[in-house]
């Protein structure tokens, strides 16, 4: 329930520093809503190309 906006920042660099096992693990959003955790190189991939309205 963590606020995305630039006032937020400090809070979630303390938690990822407190915490440096969130950091391996992370979960990257789209513009939509939707989230995915990237652990692996293809679910990274796949939140490059999720939503995208070029080819490449």
């Amino acid at each position: 329930d963590w606020s995305r906006d630039g006032d937020s920042r400090d809070r979630w660099i303390r938690a990822l520093s407190a915490h440096p096992q969130l950091i391996q693990r992370p979960i990257i959003t789209a513009d939509d809503g939707t989230a995915l955790v990237a652990r692996t190189e293809e679910a990274v991939r796949e939140a490059i190309g999720h939503g995208s309205t070029t080819s490449g």
